[in-house]
Order: C-alpha cells, then sequence, then structure tokens
C-alpha cells in the first residue's frame, strides 16, 4: 500500500505539472509581441484580436493610442500656425503695437512693430511721448514719436492671467521709407517656451522704463 500510495502521489504530481506548463505556454502563446515607428511595444491578443500599446508602465488600447496621436498632431499644427494678436495702442507714445508669434522646437518666436498711430492720444489736445510733451504740430510726426519710443527700454510680456510666463527686451530696428524717415520700429528674436506653456498665453502686453 506504501508503495503504491508512493507512486499514485507522483503520477499526481507529473499530471499537475504538466498542465501548469501546458496552461503556461497557453498564456505566453496568445500573445504576439511587435514594435512601433516609436518604438513603443504592440501586444496583439490572437484570441480577441485586440492590439495594446505598452508604453512605460501603461497599457493603452490601440484606438486610445491613436486618438492621442491626433490629438498630439492638431495640437502641433495649431501651434506651428502664425497668431496675430489685436494690435495694442500706446496712448503715452501715440503709437500702435502689432504681434506676431509662432511656436517651433521649444521656442516662441516672435515679432513686434511699431508704428505711429492716429488712433492714439487725443487730436485737439498736447499729449506726452513718454517724459516729453509734444504740440499738435508734431503729433504725427513720425520721426518725433520713434525717436521718443528709442529713449525708453521695452519689454514683450506673455501671460497666462494672472501669471507672467516670459519676458524679453526688444531690441528695435528702423522701417523707414523712399525718404530715408522713419515710419516704423520692429523687434523679432525667440523665448524659450514649451508648447503646453505657449498654449496657455492668453494675453500679452509691453512694458517700458
Amino acid at each position: 500500500m506504501g508503495s503504491s500510495g508512493a507512486i499514485t502521489s507522483i503520477a499526481i504530481a507529473i499530471i499537475a505539472f504538466s498542465l501548469s506548463a501546458c496552461d503556461q505556454i497557453g498564456i505566453g502563446s496568445r500573445y504576439e509581441l511587435s514594435k512601433d515607428s516609436k518604438g513603443r511595444t504592440l501586444r496583439l491578443d490572437k484570441r480577441t484580436g485586440e492590439m495594446v500599446v505598452i508604453d512605460g508602465d501603461r497599457i493603452i488600447s490601440l484606438r486610445d493610442a491613436r486618438e492621442d496621436e491626433r490629438k498630439e498632431r492638431e495640437a502641433a499644427e495649431q501651434v506651428g500656425k502664425f497668431k496675430y494678436w489685436p494690435v495694442m495702442q500706446l496712448e503715452n507714445f501715440r503709437a500702435e503695437v502689432g504681434l506676431t508669434t509662432v511656436w517651433r522646437d521649444g521656442h516662441v518666436l516672435y515679432a513686434v512693430e511699431f508704428r505711429p498711430s492716429r488712433k492714439s492720444g487725443s487730436k485737439d489736445q498736447s499729449s506726452t511721448s513718454g517724459d516729453k510733451k509734444v504740440t499738435p504740430q508734431e503729433k504725427f510726426d513720425s520721426t518725433a514719436i520713434i525717436q521718443a519710443i528709442e529713449k525708453r527700454k521695452f519689454f514683450l510680456i506673455f501671460f497666462d492671467v494672472p501669471f507672467e510666463l516670459a519676458r524679453e527686451e526688444l531690441n528695435f530696428s528702423r522701417v523707414v521709407d523712399e525718404k530715408n524717415k522713419p515710419i516704423a520700429l520692429t523687434a523679432s528674436g525667440r523665448i524659450t517656451m514649451s508648447r503646453e506653456a505657449y498654449q496657455k498665453v492668453d494675453e500679452w502686453n509691453v512694458r517700458w522704463r
């Protein structure tokens, strides 16, 4: 009896091991792994046909992954378009300021233009250009206005209201007409900023000192 019982126990153990091994082989052969163009692991379930993306410690359905990629492309396309911000009136300088921006590779590229404006300041009274008083006759003299602006340091500021995201000092270049008379000032450059931060920019301004 002792010998027979031992043989039976061994047989049961062998059968259990065999079943376990078969089960493990079945689990292993259920999935097929591959790589996509981004180096992520793709796992195909041969039983259900479901495919998921293994990205680090996350398992994402292929449908969700494609949706994420679509949103990513749309966001990249949006920030990659030139944005023309509303023109700002600088009453103190009788000038208007225009701003154009675009996001590229971790930077905001900007172009600013200051141009004398008849919309800024009163047409009937003397006004100040920065600190300098000007007469009505001088009011729309682009040279006088531009010279007053050039005497100051100007800064371009981006906001995610109420937070300031970036501040950049502007370096001006003159724009002249055919008579070599200055008619505008321009400044361009780039500011380091993530795409996510740029998408949050909802206001801009200029400050001077």
